[in-house]
């Protein structure tokens, strides 16, 4: 089954999840970071590739929204796991300035169908409609104003 999912990862940008079983919590972590460096294109999209296979292996779902050097991401799914990649992501080079925005049990996944969705703010189709929600949501003052953003940029995530 885990090899399944690793295929289907690796055949298509986005894969539906299992859910996890009843008894297990939805835990989310929810931080923005600086990149110590902009990503090319193609270390962008290594990277991309690499979180969505070892999310699909820790049952992890989640969003990440970027413009290469700017990150916001949610991880959710069972809270060791979570932790886990929250913990291996706080430790890599590439991201500096982490600063967790919300961490905690939640009642439901709010990424569900993605095992890491992604709106890249440096691709042509991007509207700077996006880029605006983006500035809100790195920017916030408070969480309302930031599910608003997110709320907007949700239907662009692939």
């Amino acid at each position: 089954m885990l090899l399944q999912k690793i295929r289907d990862a690796f055949s298509r940008k986005h894969a539906p999840l299992d859910e996890p079983p009843a008894e297990q919590e939805c835990y989310a972590i929810c931080y923005k970071s600086i990149s110590s460096h902009p990503l090319s294109d193609a270390a962008m999209q290594t990277l991309v590739l690499s979180a969505r296979m070892r999310n699909v292996a820790a049952n992890i779902s989640g969003a990440l929204i970027h413009d290469r050097s700017r990150f916001w991401q949610v991880l959710e799914g069972p809270q060791s796991e979570v932790e886990r990649v929250f913990n291996s992501i706080a430790n890599d080079y590439r991201h500096s300035e982490i600063v967790i925005l919300d961490r905690g049990v939640k009642p439901e996944r709010q990424f569900p169908s993605f095992e890491m969705g992604e709106v890249d703010l440096t691709t042509e189709e991007t509207k700077e409609s996006c880029r605006a929600n983006f500035e809100t949501i790195l920017n916030a003052s408070n969480a309302a104003e930031r599910d608003a953003a997110l709320a907007q940029l949700t239907p662009h995530l692939k």
